[in-house]
Parts: C-alpha cells; sequence; structure tokens
C-alpha cells in the first residue's frame, strides 16, 4: 500500500501515534532510581500518599516508555482533517506549521480555543511532505514562527 495519496481535493497519509525511542537499561536504572529517591523523600517526610503516587508514575513510566507507536491513518480532505477515526474540522484550527526532529516531522494543528491547545501529527521522514503542505495550505493559513512546543522537546530529549 502506498504511504501517500493524493488528488486534488483530499490527501490520505499514514501518522504515528507518539515518537517511541529505543531505550537501554542505563535510560531505565536512571528512571527509577530518580524515583527510589523521590519515594525515599516521601518516606522520610512520612508522605505515604506521596509513595503510592510514585509507585503508579513508576509503573506508567514503564508501561507508557515501552508501547510501540500505532500506526494512524490520517486525511485532509473539504469536510476537515481526520486522523484514525477522529474527525476535526477546520473551524477548529487558527493555523498550522511543521517541524522537523532527527526523526519525524512534526505537524502542528493550533486550535482556535482560549488556551493554547493543539494537535500534533508525527510524519514519518520518509514520506513527503510538500503535497500535505499544498493541501493543507487551501483551508488553513500556515503560522510564521515554527518551533516545537516545549512538551514535545522535553520529552524527545527525555526519549520517553
Amino acid at each position: 500500500m502506498e504511504d501517500i495519496k493524493t488528488n486534488q481535493k483530499m490527501i490520505t497519509f499514514r501518522v504515528h501515534s507518539h515518537p517511541y525511542f529505543q531505550k537501554n537499561h542505563f535510560w531505565f536504572v536512571l528512571v527509577y532510581i530518580v524515583l527510589l529517591l523521590l519515594g525515599a523523600l516521601y518516606f522520610w517526610l512520612k508522605q505515604y500518599t506521596g509513595i503510592m503516587v510514585i509507585l503508579a508514575i513508576g509503573i506508567i513510566v514503564y508501561f507508557y516508555s515501552t508501547l510501540p507507536p500505532q500506526e494512524l491513518t490520517c486525511s485532509i480532505s473539504p469536510e476537515g482533517i481526520k486522523i484514525g477515526e477522529k474527525m476535526y474540522r477546520f473551524l477548529l484550527f487558527k493555523h498550522f506549521w511543521s517541524v522537523e526532529t532527527p526523526s519525524y516531522l512534526l505537524l502542528y494543528l493550533e486550535r482556535v480555543e482560549k488556551l493554547k491547545t493543539f494537535i500534533c501529527l508525527l510524519i514519518p521522514k520518509n514520506q513527503p511532505f510538500l503535497p500535505i503542505k499544498k493541501i493543507l495550505l487551501t483551508y488553513l493559513p500556515e503560522k510564521d514562527t515554527k518551533q516545537e512546543s516545549f512538551p514535545d522537546k522535553l520529552l524527545r530529549i527525555l526519549k520517553f
């Protein structure tokens, strides 16, 4: 199957649900040492609820860090942007921008809401972006300043 299908008014392509970084044993040891130190601090302060929170964080970190990304089908059409089974109308977005990282091209779609929320699509590097950008420009303006969001940058640096 082709990675990208396009015609004049619609384009379909594949995206990843989240970034995935291969982690070695050192990464896990370092994370769990930090969590163990935090747990010891909570124990010393007699904050037993904090210990339970640290334990829950440890479990979540383990499962999320080993979860491989899903491949989702994304399509842009006159109706809006469909990611997997969820449809987003263009009137929900102000504009879009893209940022290149070593592993992916990140496509951000900023929402109109007062809180500056956005949707981020991870487009694999081997997939051409120009056809996606051309069709997206017919529906949304492109933002001038292009930078990766702070949470995405932090998660990439931590290889999470």
